[in-house]
């Protein structure tokens, strides 16, 4: 197949999705953001609480 082929195909998607996780699951998250902040192997990162 070519790339034009491909892009062809695909269609275009604009559909949102809602992630819905635990507080628990939340403070994990951020802690291995902040470890990984501290270890230099992923750039800053801001946790934004929306409502």
């Amino acid at each position: 197949m070519k790339l034009q082929e491909l892009l062809k195909e695909k269609k275009p998607t604009k559909s949102k999705f809602t992630l819905v996780i635990t507080e628990t699951q939340f403070k994990a998250l951020a802690k291995n953001v902040l470890n990984e902040q501290d270890k230099n192997t992923i750039k800053n990162t801001y946790l934004i609480k929306t409502k």
